[in-house]
């Protein structure tokens, strides 16, 4: 097998978002493969016998000695329990036993609770938020569906933009399978903006799309097209996929469950019995036969009323919007600090930054200041969006600024409270917290209040950070 990646990129930045895998096979091209579907693998802090991580093991050994070998395995999401580094650390060790290529999509457990918040699933797994890959012929594309610091599912839309790009490339005759954590088509919506995905890749040759997240043995379809959900990999479930020439079949593996069922069950706990059970699950063309077009909901409220303005941003918005003078300011989870027009809606400039804004813009003075999941604070001009200074913190940037007596403060990821000068971006003092912050500093004017994921809420002197 063989991966290629552009030189501009590298795998410890969050900043990579995008790798195209081209996985070539030691047999003629369209000649048959199959590969593992895993999900829900859970590794957490415990190294004991039978614990999640030595269950997993167990199973990546297995699969590893199917025969015909697998040509690779795809893990769609909730990789590790709640994102931390012993996770990840413990997740490498035991992939010692995996010899198939194996990749993982992001789940809501890998980021919602991890310090790092994205960064983190990217460093801990080695690979990227998002990706494509090729074998044979058939093209998978791994999505990452997850929000910071939230349960639901959401696809941006800059991936949006990169999958349609990316199936423009490839054209409407070569086979697609679609992999990522929240499942879509079916009862309690877990991605909301899962219309605007299933209509996007509607043209196109999808064959199969894989789930994660409901912890159930599950097969359904979405226009047509299967769509199979796993248990947790400790739960003893994963699939086996054989691509022929013009087909795939799907196997399960599991264990006997007496509360098995064909229903969303989201059971989380480990068989009783050990009792291995493969079950053909069944037969699926690989030209795609259309079925019932996905109607669920409508984009347009249906309430009546009726917006004055809208303006597109081409991201999602994660915080409140500002409005302070004759501007409104929103932030984006592309990165970007708007400033709008309010009579209208119309953009007036827009400030970029290195990756996603969680939090509100904080105005004072005519300036606006906001931090980044790049791990910069910046301060911005809010008569034209040039940048007046930026700090880097040592995290993610993910809580709200406040600014009282020159002073800025913000929290980072890094677990501290940074107080800055607010005419030069410079260090006044720093506070230790013990976790990560994600909420908007308040101010009185002289002191700072600020509450963190340590269990602390603290209040901090404006002048010397005491």
């Amino acid at each position: 097998m063989i991966m290629r990646m552009p030189r501009s990129l590298a795998l410890s930045s969050w900043c990579l978002r995008v790798l195209v895998v081209h996985v070539f096979a030691a047999v003629a091209a369209g000649q048959s493969f199959r590969f593992v579907h895993t999900s829900d693998t859970h590794v957490n802090p415990h190294r004991t016998e039978n614990s999640n991580a030595d269950r997993n093991a167990r199973l990546f050994r297995e699969i590893s000695a199917l025969g015909p070998k697998p040509a690779l395995a795809i893990n769609t999401g909730d990789v590790v329990e709640v994102g931390s580094p012993i996770e990840y650390g413990i997740l490498r060790e035991k992939l010692a036993a995996m010899a198939v290529a194996y990749y993982h999509t992001p789940g809501n457990h890998d980021v919602r609770w991890n310090p790092l918040g994205k960064e983190g699933f990217v460093k801990g797994v080695g690979q990227p938020l998002y990706q494509h890959i090729e074998h044979d012929g058939v093209h998978f594309f791994l999505l990452d569906s997850t929000v910071l610091l939230e349960h639901w599912g959401h696809i941006s839309q800059q991936q949006l933009d990169w999958l349609e790009g990316e199936l423009k490339k490839i054209g409407t005759e070569a086979p697609v399978i679609l992999a990522f954590h929240h499942w879509v088509g079916r009862e309690k919506v877990q991605i909301d903006n899962e219309r605007e995905l299933i209509e996007l890749v509607d043209p196109y040759n999808v064959v199969l799309w894989l789930q994660g997240h409901g912890h159930s043995d599950l097969l359904w379809q979405i226009n047509g097209v299967p769509a199979i959900m796993q248990k947790g990999l400790y739960q003893g479930s994963y699939s086996v996929i054989d691509i022929e020439k013009d087909k795939l079949t799907i196997t399960r593996r599991s264990l006997r469950d007496p509360k098995k069922g064909d229903e969303l069950v989201r059971d989380k706990s480990i068989p009783a019995t050990e009792e291995v059970v493969w079950t053909k699950v069944g037969e699926f063309p690989l030209k795609r036969v259309r079925g019932e077009p996905f109607a669920r909901g409508n984009r347009e409220s249906e309430s009546g009323l009726a917006a004055q303005w809208r303006t597109p941003l081409n991201a999602a918005v994660q915080s409140r919007l500002v409005r302070t003078g004759d501007a409104v300011y929103v932030t984006t989870m592309a990165g970007e600090l708007v400033c709008l027009e309010p009579s209208n809606g119309s953009i007036r400039w827009r400030h970029k930054t290195g990756d996603s804004i969680f939090s509100a813009a904080c105005i004072g003075d005519g300036v606006a200041y906001i931090g980044s999941a790049d791990h910069n604070v910046y301060a911005v001009s809010c008569a034209d969006g040039s940048e007046l200074w930026r700090f880097k913190t040592g995290g993610a940037v993910l809580a709200g600024a406040a600014v009282a007596k020159g002073t800025v403060c913000i929290g980072s990821a890094d677990t501290s409270i940074y107080g800055l000068d607010a005419r030069t971006g410079s260090m006044k003092w720093k506070v230790q917290g013990g976790n990560l912050f994600q909420s908007q500093a308040a101010t009185d004017g002289e002191r700072f209040f600020v509450g963190g994921w340590d269990n602390y809420f603290r209040c901090i002197d404006a002048e010397s950070g005491a």
